[in-house]
């Protein structure tokens, strides 16, 4: 009683304190069996019953913390949590799970058809199929996304969580888990698609716009220069004759902006495509010599060439983007340098087996130091006073980075001014397995070799007719016109022609078309040579076009060389077909 009265004055009880009062209780009766001499096994009963007692409440306390705490983790956490008792079918839907769609606790019942009246249609089978699956085994966790319906009338995205818990047997006997609401993340997932979708749209529109640019820019420009070149070989009194000069120059330059500012916007979108063929390194480069031949005459310049003694006759690579790069390289040497030299050097490298190294050094006015880090940068000039005195678009040189790196390569520079530059470049150009083949066999057509051929010449714009019907004249050729593909088709069952020059963009029947048809037409459609010409210098031409059944290739502006150089090739390869641009 003592104890009692002290414990009530030190405030020990309280009104929810039924344990201690349990305890208190207990106490006394132990101290009056105790003093009343009762047996040690009625004294231990007690005090084992005191124990317990204890642990009881110590175990109650410890539940309401859980409990608690598990309240709160469900209060402050985004998800929603449920748990169903499969055995008995009953199913716990927290506040959380409810206000995500949009419904209070009071308006959805904790029922499983809750959940399947709920959830979309469409995606019902598919959910209740993954739950089947996780219950009976067949996976370690419980993953689906579907679409629920909210309040509001609209379906949210939802990705369900779970795992079963399995008795002694393995049955699933219940299963826990969460919603989470990704309603936003599924949506930007599809604006991501969308504007992917709208992306290569967006290219595809812009590669048709460029080769229909390509296509308009060219057509006028191959009536300017052809002409002019036309114009060049007639008799001329020496004023006359210097105007036509400046108008063939001038429409060069115009042509080579054009191409810089089409093969920029190509490798810029990712459409440039590098071929790999076996090609001649030494008549690639001097190819590229020629091209710069009377402009080195007219400086007074001095060009010399050197190729190493290990580097290969022969190699695998893009001939035509090789000879890019060089001309690009060597034309702003001719172009800088008033007098003196420009020297051309071609070795392998000793670091990796198939690389090349060409090296371009002039003794022409020179680069200044904080310029040359700049220099293969886009639209980047040296100096703004450039484009007043020599010309140029700044995109020269970063077209060539470009296309080294699809080399596998690199590009630099080492100049001091007044002394001159050297420019560098490194690709990747193997030595082919096999020399001499065919790039493109196909069937032989006879040999052109004989004069005059009687040429088909396949083309809808009158001025291109002019210019391409006068070069072949003056080449010594007899040529018929066909305004579209089906008048060629036509014209060749009526007339035996040994080559056609066929315009790909054509009227009621393309080029393309027409080749097709005019290779069914048995063995003498097969075997006659077809030329393509057109001003689209986009790579996929070239492959419609070897696909249509063509044997080479000329872009536009035609120029007498480039027609001279088809028939010889055509000739020395008795017809193999070799498709260059």
């Amino acid at each position: 009683l003592l104890w009692m009265r002290n414990a009530l004055q030190g405030d020990r009880f309280t009104s929810n304190s039924a344990g201690d009062l349990v305890i208190f209780l207990a106490t006394v009766i132990l101290a009056a069996v105790v003093g009343h001499g009762f047996s040690r096994e009625v004294v231990h009963s007690v005090t084992t019953a005191l124990e317990g007692q204890e642990q009881l409440r110590k175990t109650a306390e410890a539940l309401r913390i859980s409990e608690e705490r598990w309240y709160l983790a469900l209060a402050g956490n985004n998800d929603g949590i449920w748990d169903w008792d499969t055995k008995h079918r009953k199913l716990f839907l927290s506040d959380r799970w409810k206000t995500m769609l949009g419904y209070s606790s009071e308006e959805l019942a904790n029922e499983s058809e809750t959940w399947e009246r709920l959830i979309h249609p469409d995606d019902r089978a598919a959910a209740l199929r993954e739950i089947d699956s996780h219950l009976a085994g067949n996976s370690d966790y419980y993953d689906a996304e579907y679409r629920m319906l909210a309040k509001d009338g609209k379906y949210r995205w939802i990705r369900a969580r779970g795992r079963a818990l399995r008795g002694e047997s393995g049955e699933a006997t219940r299963m826990t888990g969460s919603h989470t609401d990704i309603t936003d993340r599924k949506m930007a997932s599809e604006q991501l698609v969308l504007a992917h979708i709208e992306a290569e749209a967006a290219n595809r529109a812009k590669s048709d716009f460029l080769a229909n640019m390509s296509h308009e820019l060219r057509t006028p420009m191959n009536a300017v220069i052809g002409i002019s070149k036309l114009l060049s070989d007639t008799e001329l009194n020496p004023e006359q004759r210097e105007f036509v000069q400046t108008l063939g120059s001038s429409s060069r330059l115009l042509l080579s902006i054009i191409n810089n500012v089409l093969d920029f916007s190509k490798i810029d979108g990712g459409r440039l495509a590098l071929e790999k063929v076996e090609f001649g390194l030494r008549e690639t480069i001097q190819g590229v010599v020629d091209l710069q031949s009377g402009e080195l005459v007219r400086k007074g310049l001095r060009l010399t060439t050197e190729i190493g003694s290990t580097v290969p006759p022969n190699v695998l690579g893009d001939p035509m983007r090789l000879q890019q790069v060089l001309l690009n390289l060597l034309s702003n040497a001719v172009k800088f340098t008033a007098s003196g030299s420009i020297e051309i050097r071609v070795e392998s490298t000793i670091d990796a087996a198939g690389f090349l190294r060409f090296t371009v050094i002039d003794t022409g006015v020179g680069i200044p130091l904080e310029a040359q880090r700049s220099l293969f940068q886009d639209f980047y000039q040296g100096d703004a006073s450039i484009t007043r005195r020599y010309g140029g678009t700044g995109l020269g040189l970063a077209i060539c980075r470009r296309i080294v790196t699809l080399m596998g390569g690199e590009i630099g520079v080492s100049s001091e001014p007044g002394v001159g530059s050297t420019f560098w470049f490194t690709a990747e150009l193997p030595r082919p397995a096999e020399s001499g083949r065919g790039l493109y066999p196909a069937a032989r057509p006879p040999a052109l070799d004989h004069l005059p051929l009687r040429i088909l010449l396949a083309e809808d714009n009158r001025v291109n007719q002019l210019v391409a019907s006068a070069m072949l004249r003056k080449l010594g050729h007899l040529v018929d016109i066909a305004t579209d593909g089906v008048e060629a088709v036509r014209a060749f069952e009526r007339q035996p022609y040994e080559l056609i020059l066929m315009d790909c963009h054509m009227p009621e029947m393309d080029g393309l078309a027409a080749t097709r048809a005019i290779r069914g037409l048995g063995e003498r459609g097969r075997l006659v040579p077809i030329v393509a010409v057109t001003a689209d210098v986009l790579a996929i031409a070239r492959d419609r076009c070897l696909e249509a059944g063509m044997n080479d290739y000329l872009t536009k502006p035609i120029e007498m060389e480039r027609v001279q150089e088809v028939l010889s090739r055509l000739t020395r390869t008795n017809g193999a077909a070799n498709l260059e641009v």
